[in-house]
């Protein structure tokens, strides 16, 4: 990743049977690329073309064939900012046993969005197809039953807010959720992303619509959109997708580094918030109707050894009535 595609890049874990080449996360420029290296009988191969169809910028790949590989790219995440995630084999809800780890079963999506959480990725997943459902009753009470199941106090999964469920309810195209994170990374951050006339199964009103799971609608005045763009929190204005894809740009341009990992001067609380209201300031108009900065203070950290600087501030980003109030912790 560079600094040039924080805003733009999407990886899609995907699989490729030849080639023994696994857990490097790799960009790829041109589909004759991917084509050489992964084959064209490959779910990365159909993945990267539909993402590139959709007119994705930036697209990253990685292969996975085992549970070990799984877990090792997993791991590898923690240390990357990836602005969207797409799984092509995994599903929302799908689950895996570790057999080095006493057995363990756990869903995918559960490690993804714990290990995914601090870097801010969105992570867009997709289940079952559309034309394996007789309507659209039969295909909301398969998605509703595994929203429920994954949501549900037995999970634990605490991590939410990250995850983006898209019912897959293009006619013809595997991976809808390659579809939604493609317009995203194309669409500038302050615009809601437009499809063209793309075929849908079930003609969607509504209020057909579950209150955790992308839809895609048909309509003769408008033709294909993008709809109940959320995630699974449960909060607002986190649930908005587009709400948080303003609060992840500006993070994003938060850039403190000079600050951090140094000694403490008192000074760097004045420097700190000069920089965050010279940011803020600038987006509003162009992402946030405005912000206020609450406080930027020192904490001395529990242990004693060194101090933490803490920002708090309230933003009022486009899509929403509601405002948005963050911590952060440098």
């Amino acid at each position: 990743m560079t600094s040039d595609d924080k805003h733009t890049s999407l990886l899609i874990i995907g699989n490729s049977e030849s080639t023994n080449k696994t857990c490097k996360i790799e960009k790829f420029n041109t589909l004759f690329d991917v084509e050489k290296e992964y084959g064209k009988d490959s779910d990365l191969y159909q993945a990267y073309k539909l993402a590139k169809n959709y007119s994705a910028p930036d697209v990253y790949l990685v292969n996975m064939r085992t549970i070990s590989d799984f877990l090792n790219i997993a791991n590898q995440l923690i240390d990357y900012d990836f602005a969207y995630i797409c799984p092509t084999k995994i599903m929302f809800s799908d689950r895996y046993t570790d057999r080095y780890n006493k057995d363990l079963t756990d869903y995918y999506l559960n490690v993804l969005s714990s290990n995914c959480y601090k870097n801010r990725s969105m992570i867009i997943v997709t289940d079952k197809h559309s034309s394996l459902f007789e309507d659209i009753d039969e295909f909301n009470n398969y998605y509703d039953a595994i929203v429920q199941k994954f949501t549900s106090v037995h999970n634990k999964n605490k991590f939410l807010d990250n995850i983006i469920l898209v019912g897959n309810n293009l006619k013809y195209i595997q991976y809808s959720n390659i579809v939604v994170a493609a317009k995203l990374a194309a669409t500038p951050i302050n615009e809601y992303p437009l499809l063209s006339n793309e075929d849908t199964d079930f003609i969607l009103d509504y209020k057909d619509m579950l209150p955790n799971v992308v839809y895609y609608r048909n309509s003769s005045l408008v033709g294909t959109t993008v709809e109940n763009l959320v995630n699974l929190s449960s909060e607002n204005p986190n649930k908005s997708v587009m709400v948080m894809r303003i609060i992840y740009y500006l993070v994003r341009e938060m850039d403190f580094d000079e600050y951090i990992g140094k000694n403490y001067r008192k000074f760097y609380l004045l420097k700190i918030r000069d920089r965050l209201e010279s940011l803020l300031k600038q987006n509003v108009g162009f992402v946030l109707y405005d912000y206020h900065i609450d406080s930027v203070e020192e904490q001395l950290r529990e242990n004693g050894l060194g101090v933490d600087i803490i920002l708090r501030y309230t933003l009022y980003p486009l899509f929403t009535t509601e405002s948005y109030t963050a911590e952060q912790r440098l």
